[in-house]
């Protein structure tokens, strides 16, 4: 499979688990405010209007930035406990929830070992991801993943979200490459279905997890250990 492949397209998510950031805003949260729930139900509730919210706007095809989309959904979950602060307050906490999304990114345990072969073999890395150009920058940045990409494209700056393929065409000319030069590597069906629609071919990484899509990867791993695997780097 690794024929001809010059480059990967990578979602955040393959290389970073940052899936406490909920659990550390519901913490800030529960701490500052009267909200009757403990901080288990809190974060729940946080991470389905969350996810409500994102799901929504992706199906609009519209792009939203994270920083507001979790900014509402915390002033609902506020409103609901009859809590009511300004914006200029709300705009805080937003601030701070962006912050505990990009303390708590931490590499997967074989994420730096395989990028690192990759780098070594001639392989050009760039990231596509939904969330916030600045904060998923500043993520791998403080996890020191940052120096093996040429860097992010990100829905911020095209305009337009995973699964539209515009996205990734701007990534592919970032990387100067043909479709049929580059795989997709991804955690979700926005990822494989916006490979899908732009011409390249597509692996789904799981570790561990059972991710459904709407259309079929060409490929699903476990980790980023077998994706090496399958490109010949040992």
């Amino acid at each position: 499979m690794s024929l001809g492949i010059r480059g990967l397209l990578m979602d955040v998510n393959v290389v970073l688990d940052y899936s406490e950031y909920v659990n550390n805003i519901a913490s800030m949260l529960k701490r500052e405010y009267p909200i009757r729930e403990d901080t288990e139900s809190i974060a729940k509730k946080l991470r389905n209007e969350i996810e409500r919210r994102y799901v929504n706007a992706i199906a609009r095809g519209q792009f939203r930035n994270m920083k507001e989309i979790i900014r509402d959904s915390v002033r609902r979950l506020l409103e609901e406990n009859n809590i009511v602060i300004g914006p200029t307050e709300l705009g805080f906490l937003a601030d701070s929830a962006m912050t505990c999304m990009i303390n708590a990114a931490k590499p997967y345990q074989d994420s730096e070992e395989a990028l690192a072969k990759l780098r070594q073999r001639g392989m050009s890395l760039c990231i596509v991801t939904n969330l916030d150009g600045d904060v998923a920058r500043k993520m791998l940045i403080s996890s020191g993943l940052f120096k093996y990409f040429i860097g992010v494209v990100s829905a911020d700056v095209t305009g337009v979200p995973k699964p539209n393929r515009k996205i990734f065409q701007v990534a592919l000319k970032k990387m100067r490459c043909k479709p049929t030069q580059v795989l997709v590597v991804g955690t979700s069906w926005e990822d494989i279905l916006g490979g899908k629609t732009a011409g390249i071919k597509t692996i789904l990484l799981t570790r561990g997890r059972d991710i459904q899509t709407s259309v079929a990867p060409d490929l699903t791993l476990n980790n980023l250990s077998d994706l090496l695997k399958i490109l010949g780097i040992v």
